[in-house]
């Protein structure tokens, strides 16, 4: 009898231990699948559309290009599904004729908020040095996407035939007028790429906070925009151009989220799996399996022999 009660027990046991097994990796199943996960970055989501180089020269109109310095200008397409904001960067690279890397850096995509479809310019920044004379061309791949997470602002428009160029002593000029037609009061940016007849970028300019500033609704502004390190050869370069507007309602902060960038080669970020349901449930599993394993030692050891028969009388 008690062979058999200590046999239901071990079974007993087994059945409670299996059911809390099961019940721990339920729960810990559960607490990873329930974490919200932020939005992993897509490097795909952006495409290189065309680019082009110079050097910039001594008559540059950019604070921050040095004379001599290598600049990269060119496009990104949004062609994914979802609103790309602030922050993001593409990488540039100069290359020997060998294919050795001279040089490398980052640049800013120049737009708030680029709707699926929708294209914005960049500039690179390589720096200079004696690694100039060895140029032999560059390279350009997406590095970090940005989304934005606040509402489009829609308000602002440009009145038909707003818009003009005119050569001014030599210089490409784009000129404006943009309205706000919406409710709130913003602060307005408008950013222009030029193209050479074969639709290459070979220019690019970022307006800083048009007067007035802000632009209160039903206000009007006007720009005024030169290829940043103009020259009169990079002038006689363009052909046509495109523009942009960028804006940012008074009182409010561009949100945005990102993932951190990835390894070279790799086409997106991926998320982040929270740690302490796992290791909670790796304890608990690591528990329970000694438990197991301690009585199920404890079931195979040897029982004591039974008593001797009592004495014939």
């Amino acid at each position: 009898m008690e062979a058999i009660a200590k046999h239901l027990k071990w079974a007993n046991l087994k059945k409670t231990m299996a059911v809390v097994l099961v019940a721990a990796l339920v729960l810990g199943a559960f607490a990873i699948l329930t974490v919200p996960n932020a939005k992993a970055q897509n490097l795909t989501d952006l495409k290189v559309l065309s680019y082009s180089y110079y050097i910039a020269n001594q008559t540059s109109v950019n604070p921050t290009a040095n004379v001599g310095d290598v600049v990269i200008v060119g496009e990104v397409q949004n062609v994914g599904s979802g609103v790309i904001g602030n922050g993001t960067t593409v990488g540039g690279t100069a290359l020997d004729a060998n294919g050795t890397t001279l040089a490398s850096s980052m640049g800013l995509v120049f737009a708030y908020e680029m709707k699926p479809s929708d294209k914005a310019p960049f500039y690179i920044d390589l720096g200079s040095g004696s690694w100039v004379s060895s140029l032999s061309t560059v390279s350009v791949q997406v590095t970090q996407v940005v989304y934005a997470t606040t509402p489009l602002y829609v308000g602002l428009t440009i009145p038909n035939d707003a818009v003009s160029d005119l050569e001014n002593d030599g210089n490409f000029t784009v000129v404006g007028t943009i309205q706000n037609n919406g409710t709130q009061s913003v602060h307005v940016w408008a950013v222009v790429t030029f193209y050479n007849a074969a639709g290459t970028v070979v220019a690019m300019n970022f307006t800083d906070y048009l007067f007035p500033d802000p632009i209160q609704p039903t206000g009007v502004t006007r720009f005024v925009a030169e290829p940043m390190d103009n020259t009169a050869q990079l002038s006689s370069e363009i052909s046509s151009y495109a523009y942009v507007l960028d804006a940012l309602p008074v009182g409010s902060q561009t949100q945005t989220t990102s993932t951190p960038t990835p390894p070279s080669g790799s086409s997106s970020s991926p998320t982040q799996i929270p740690l302490l349901p796992i290791i909670v449930v790796v304890v608990i599993v690591v528990v329970a399996a000694a438990a197991l394993l301690m009585l199920r030692n404890r079931q195979k050891a040897a029982l004591p022999p039974p008593p001797p028969p009592p004495p014939e009388p």
